[in-house]
């Protein structure tokens, strides 16, 4: 009885871990996945920038932002 319960209890914490591991790297991103969201940021700081630069803009502030993302 004592061995059906350990290997039991054994079969259940196996589950449990590989559960656990298996859910911990799913929500892991890939490299690939954070080099596309790096790029498309890069791509929408580009726009922004571009179209602030074709404006007229004498907010001290705002010139210090776009200088920065330059």
């Amino acid at each position: 009885m004592d061995i059906l319960v350990s290997a039991i209890l054994g079969d259940l914490v196996s589950r449990s871990a590989s559960f656990v591991i298996s859910k911990y790297f799913q929500q892991q991103p890939g490299i690939g996945k954070i080099l596309q969201r790096l790029q498309s940021v890069l791509l929408r700081i580009d726009i922004i920038v571009e179209e602030a630069e074709a404006r007229h803009i004498t907010n001290q502030g705002m010139l210090r932002q776009l200088k920065m993302l330059r």
